[in-house]
C-alpha cells in the first residue's frame, strides 16, 4: 500500500552498510550535510550478529538485497522508515543509486515521497523456532542437491504432495528473488497474496498464488536428506526429519520509501537483464 508523507524532521538517522568501503562511499556524497540537524549514526554488516537493534527514526540500508534484510531486522520500531540505496550489482530491491542519494536525501527532508507497506512472513517451526522473513521462507534439502517428498497444507484448499529439492514461500517482494528464478510469476506489491513455489520439483508443478491470509504447514514425507529451513537468504535453521513449519501473514510490516510508482517493473528489468 502507498500513501503519501508528510514533510518531517528525522532527529536520528541509521546508515547500515554493507562493509567499510561501501560507509565511506556514502559518507563522501555529503550526507551530513544534505540532512541539516539530524545525528547519523553509521554501521557495518555484521553477521555475526544474529539479533541486531537499530533504534533510529529514519534508515538508509547502503549494499545488496542481504544487506536491507539485516538492516529490516534489526529495527527496534518496525515503523520506521527505510530507504535502500544499491550498491555494486546485488541490490535488486534497491530504491536509488549511490548517485541519486544527495538528490533523494534532499526530497526525504522536503517530505517528497511515499512509503509502501511491505508485509513480512512469520515461519514457525514445531520446535519453538519462530522468525520472520520479508522475502521468501524457503523449506529446502540442507545439501542443495538432494530431493525430498514434501506435503504442504494450504488451510482451506487442500494439500498438494511434490517431491523437490524444496519448496518456497514468497511474499510479493520476494516475487522477483529467488521466486522468479525458480519460476514463480512477478506479483504486484500491493495484491494480498503469498507464491506458493517449488524448488527443482522432479516432476512439472505450477507456482501457486494464494490469499495471504491463508495458514501454510509444510512437512518433509520422505527422502534420505536432511530438511533444512532458510529465510531470506540469512537465517538458516536445521529441521529435524518430522518438523513441522506453520508459515503465516505476519502482524509486522516494513514501511520501505518509494519515490515513483514503477518499483515492480525496475525489478522485473533488473533481473531479467542481469
Amino acid at each position: 500500500m502507498l500513501f503519501l508523507n508528510l514533510m518531517r524532521h528525522y532527529k536520528r538517522i541509521f546508515v547500515i552498510a554493507r562493509d567499510s568501503d561501501v560507509e565511506a562511499k556514502v559518507r563522501s556524497v555529503g550526507t551530513e550535510k544534505i540532512i541539516k540537524g539530524s545525528t547519523l549514526e553509521y554501521h557495518v554488516f555484521d553477521p555475526s550478529v544474529t539479533s541486531p537493534k537499530f533504534e533510529c527514526d529514519l534508515m538508509i540500508a547502503a549494499g545488496g538485497d542481504g544487506t536491507l534484510f539485516y538492516a529490516v531486522s534489526g529495527l527496534v520500531n518496525p515503523s520506521t522508515p527505510v530507504l535502500h540505496v544499491g550498491m555494486g550489482n546485488k541490490g535488486f530491491l534497491a530504491e536509488v543509486e549511490l548517485s541519486e542519494l544527495p538528490e533523494k536525501l534532499a526530497a526525504i527532508s522536503d517530505g517528497k515521497y511515499t512509503i509502501e507497506s511491505v508485509r513480512k512472513l512469520s515461519a514457525k517451526v514445531s520446535d519453538g523456532w519462530n522468525r520472520k522473513a520479508m522475502n521468501e521462507v524457503v523449506f529446502a534439502s540442507r545439501s542443495w542437491k538432494g530431493v525430498l517428498s514434501i506435503r504442504v497444507d494450504i488451510g482451506g484448499l487442500g494439500q498438494i504432495e511434490l517431491v523437490a529439492s524444496g519448496v518456497m514461500v514468497s511474499t510479493p517482494l520476494g516475487s522477483t528473488a529467488f521466486c522468479l528464478a525458480s519460476g514463480g510469476p512477478a506479483l504486484d506489491d500491493s495484491l494480498p497474496g503469498i507464491i506458493l513455489c517449488p524448488i527443482l520439483p522432479r516432476r512439472r508443478w505450477p507456482p501457486i498464488v494464494v490469499h495471504s491470509d491463508r495458514t501454510l504447514s509444510i512437512q518433509k514425507t520422505g527422502g534420505k536428506d536432511k530438511p533444512i529451513l532458510v529465510l531470506d537468504g540469512l537465517a538458516e535453521h536445521p529441521l529435524e526429519e518430522d518438523a513441522v513449519v506453520t508459515v503465516t501473514k505476519s502482524d509486522e510490516a516494513v514501511r520501505m520509501i518509494r519515490f515513483t510508482g514503477d518499483y515492480l517493473i525496475k525489478r522485473v528489468e533488473r533481473v531479467t537483464t542481469e
